[in-house]
């Protein structure tokens, strides 16, 4: 995620050879656990993104905001 921000869970299960299942699952986890938030998720049905949180589990605002 660090690399490769915004991947989708079918785009790091491909380049990790593992079902997309697992991977989704594990996102989740993460996601729950504060690791890890959900970059895109705006159109019913759109593959959702994911970016890796700094530590402390918040998103960084964009200056000006």
């Amino acid at each position: 995620m660090a690399r490769h921000p915004g991947a989708t869970p079918r785009q790091v299960a491909q380049a990790l050879g593992i079902p997309e299942r697992r991977v989704t699952a594990n996102f989740d986890r993460l996601t729950d656990d504060g690791l890890l938030a959900v970059a895109s998720d705006s159109a019913p049905g759109a593959p959702r993104s994911y970016l890796l949180l700094p530590v402390g589990g918040e998103e960084k605002q964009p200056s000006g905001t």
